[in-house]
This record gives structure tokens, sequence and C-alpha cells, in this order.
């Protein structure tokens, strides 16, 4: 199975680290990611060096580190793809923007990097800005937290090779990570039956 984490995860993990709340969902992804299995499945974390410099960027200029420290950071991030059971090298992932109609330019490589790469599951907290005209939205929760109530839906795209990106927020993929719940657009169909589906 292989996973890409969007940068707001891997921001809430960093926060984290430097002392924040832990036990997050956010977080539990990244855990997760650092075992290397979801449910006895081998995971393989995707991530591509364009991800990579937005993410050392949004650390120093807008979370304050330091460029040394945003560099390890990133490397290991990098390291957790190499590592992998399938030894992904970020620098051979190269993607293209064109195909994909998402808004904002940081999210279209994100999504581009998850395409390419045949991406089974994108881990993200702005689902809104992954919504296209062709995906499926199907609602999964209403939650509460310090910035109002949100809505949750999971969305379900083709990939170009005929499979699916499943795209959720992080308290749903862990969700279905303790329900042992496949990450397929068939299982995760069957999960929320009866919910309507939303329009991007």
């Amino acid at each position: 199975m292989r996973i890409c984490a969007d940068l707001t995860v891997w921001i809430q993990d960093e926060l984290v680290q430097r002392g924040g709340r832990p036990g997050s969902a956010a977080s539990r992804i990244i855990d997760t990611i650092k075992r290397r299995e979801w449910n006895g499945k081998p995971l393989q974390l995707v991530v591509s060096v364009q991800m990579m410099d937005t993410l050392r960027r949004v650390l120093v200029t807008h979370r304050g580190a330091d460029l040394r420290y945003a560099d390890l950071y990133v490397e290991a991030i990098e390291d957790l793809a190499r590592i992998g059971p399938e030894k992904l090298d970020p620098h051979l992932l190269l993607t293209g923007r064109e195909r994909f109609p998402i808004k904002d330019r940081e999210d279209q490589g994100v999504f581009a990097a998850a395409m390419v790469a045949n991406v089974d599951l994108l881990v993200t907290s702005n689902l809104r800005d992954f919504l296209t005209p062709e995906c499926e939205a199907i609602e999964t929760r209403t939650t509460k937290g310090r910035g109002g109530t949100r809505r949750l839906h999971v969305q379900i795209h083709r990939r170009p090779d005929g499979g699916t990106l499943i795209v959720a927020d992080p308290s749903d993929a862990i969700e279905w990570l303790d329900e042992k719940i496949e990450i397929t657009a068939k299982a995760i169909r069957n999960r929320y039956t009866g919910h309507g589906s939303l329009t991007p």
C-alpha cells in the first residue's frame, strides 16, 4: 500500500515534536508511516522533492525554524520513503500538474505526486483543496474544534492507471486503521452507506 501525507499533516506532527499535544490523528498517521505497516500490509511513503522543498520553506518562513533544523526534518522524511518496502527515492518522482484541476499550486504538486506514483491513500487536513469535478465525495462526519464545526468527507479519485486514490482527513484515516477497513473504493463506500455525495 502506498500513502502520501499532505504538508498539513507533516506540519501538525512537527508541532507535536516541538512539545504540542501528543496523540493527534496527524501524529498517529506519521507514526504509522514510520512503522511502514498498515494493518499487516507493507506501507510505502510517497513524497516528491517539490513537496519537501515546500515543507522546508514553510518550516523556515512560517514556523520560525532555522534552516539546519528544516533540512534535517526534511531529510528524515525522505529517508522514510527510501527505507520503505519499495525503497522509493523522492528525487526520481517526476510530476506534472497540467492534467489535474487543482487550483492551489502547492496542492497541485501533492496531487500530481500521488497520482503519478499510484498512491492508494492521500491524507490531508485541507480536503476542499483536492475536490475535483470528476471525483466522488462522500460525507463521513461532522467534527467540532477551535475553528468551529467541520463537515468531513472522503474523496475517491480515478488514477491514470485505473486504480483509485482515496483522499481523507487524518481522523477518518485513523478510524479506518483502527477498524481495519481496507483502503479501497468499495470498502469506503460500504463504510458510509446512506451518506450523500458532495459536489465540488
